[in-house]
């Protein structure tokens, strides 16, 4: 039978080459999953069917949390909540306000004050209930501190192959960002999971790329607004990065601008469930 047995894969060239299964298959119910929970798990139950093993060294890890865990909650939920530049001591509030308005995927940027150690933290005051990333991802050292502090994504605005490597290898999803058609092309081709497209303020160029780079998932930041997003989603957005529409950094955390989170939060939930 070759290297294909009993439903498992045995892959002689690293990490990466399990990237085809995993695209292969999200492109063959990409347009269907959005729209339905029973295609999304049996999209899910194929993926973990297709268990990878790479020259004898199971990426059991790697596949859980991904399948499991990441994707299921990102195509659920679809929305990455981008703190950067909030206090430390405030981020914890938000986040709990975040989970508690529907949000379940949180984006702490590296280069905001003590952002490995307020990932670290979110694992003890919200556990695995609230995926983890860590955003502004720009070298593997930062990938490599980011993935030990806890975080499950590593978001970088630009691309390096190294680092995507680097993310996968230690179990971690890994969003290069991207704008033109090679930009995109070049992180895809390296194994990056879902490319950031930013800045996404124009849904007509997001609706152009996808027109022929369709097989490719794509994830707008950088502009997603409430006014937006609906477009966004309809042209095939699986995800999108929300910052400053979502959470501001300019507002005082306190009991009002918690009311007005949920409120905000609702909103955009409802934008995405609305035909």
């Amino acid at each position: 039978m070759g290297s294909k047995q009993r439903g498992y894969l045995c892959l002689h060239d690293g990490i990466g080459a399990s990237d085809n299964i995993f695209k292969s298959i999200w492109c063959y119910w990409s347009q269907e999953v959005q729209n339905s929970s029973v295609r999304l798990n049996r999209t899910i139950d194929l993926l973990l069917h297709c268990t990878l093993f790479s020259c004898g060294c199971v990426q059991l890890r790697l596949i859980q949390n991904i399948i499991m865990t990441t994707l299921k909650n990102l195509f659920e939920n679809k929305i990455i909540a981008i703190i950067r530049g909030i206090r430390p001591k405030d981020v914890l509030n938000i986040a709990n306000d975040l989970y508690k308005a529907g949000i379940k995927i949180i984006e702490i940027s590296v280069n905001s004050t003590d952002a490995l150690s307020v990932i670290n933290k979110l694992i003890h005051n919200i556990g695995d209930r609230m995926i983890r990333g860590a955003g502004t991802v720009l070298d593997v050292s930062s990938a490599r501190l980011a993935i030990d502090a806890g975080a499950k994504l590593s978001i970088s605005p630009g691309y390096n192959e190294e680092k995507i490597q680097v993310t996968k290898q230690f179990g971690a999803v890994s969003f290069p960002g991207a704008l033109t058609p090679t930009e995109i092309i070049l992180p895809y081709n390296s194994g990056g999971d879902i490319i950031k497209l930013l800045p996404a303020s124009n849904v007509v160029y997001f609706k152009n790329i996808r027109s022929f780079l369709n097989h490719i998932l794509l994830m707008p930041t950088g502009g997603i607004t409430l006014n937006n997003i609906k477009a966004f989603k309809k042209e095939g957005a699986v995800a999108f990065g929300i910052g400053s529409s979502l959470v501001n950094a300019l507002n005082l955390v306190n009991a009002k601008y918690s009311n007005e989170l949920k409120v905000n939060e609702k909103k955009f939930g409802q934008s995405l469930q609305s035909d």
